[in-house]
């Protein structure tokens, strides 16, 4: 059987979309019928809700976006960058974050990047004066967003990821932008 969704979910029940959802998060305004015929449908269905999609809807643990600016090849065909996006989805579960990777087509930053869905940007990219990692670092200032560039990356610099992260999650009333 195919994963059901939320709205196939609500449907069986009779419920609308967000009643489903409140049901299935024990919030308030559902009543004890309605609660139960969800539980219901999803022990029989096997339905389990998406964690990740709970934990950003509800911001239960803040957001890093890694902005890689560099040509996807680069990314796939290059080990140490490879390695650098483990050790920072490494160091964002250290400090108990969510990690979301774009990939840019171009120079323009995605519109999904925005304060307060996202808490803090690293940009990774080389350091091309004037290049599309500058241009992207200008669009995201822009936005308000914290953010910490990675023009290079040793293996010795994995412990300065972890403060990284946690620098830019601090309330942003403490942070300035940095470089690693």
């Amino acid at each position: 059987m195919a994963k059901l969704t939320l709205e196939e979910i609500a449907t069986l029940a009779g419920v609308s979309r967000s009643t489903a959802s409140r049901a299935i998060n024990n919030q308030p305004r559902v009543s004890a019928e309605v609660r139960e015929r969800v539980q219901h449908i999803m022990t029989c269905t096997g339905y389990a809700p998406n964690t990740a999609a709970q934990l950003l809807a509800q911001r239960r643990l803040p957001l890093i976006a890694v902005v890689v600016a560099e040509p996807t090849e680069a990314l796939f065909g290059n080990p140490d960058l490879a390695e650098l996006m483990a050790d920072i989805a490494a160091a964002c579960q250290i400090n108990r974050s969510l990690c979301a990777l774009y990939l840019l087509n171009g120079t323009e930053v995605p519109p999904a990047l925005h304060a307060p869905q996202v808490d803090g940007v690293i940009v990774v990219g080389g350091p091309t004066l004037g290049g599309p990692i500058d241009r992207v670092v200008l669009q995201l200032q822009g936005r308000q967003l914290p953010l910490t560039v990675i023009d290079r990356f040793s293996p010795e610099d994995r412990a300065g990821l972890v403060i990284a992260i946690k620098h830019l999650l601090q309330p942003r009333t403490a942070r300035v932008s940095s470089t690693v």
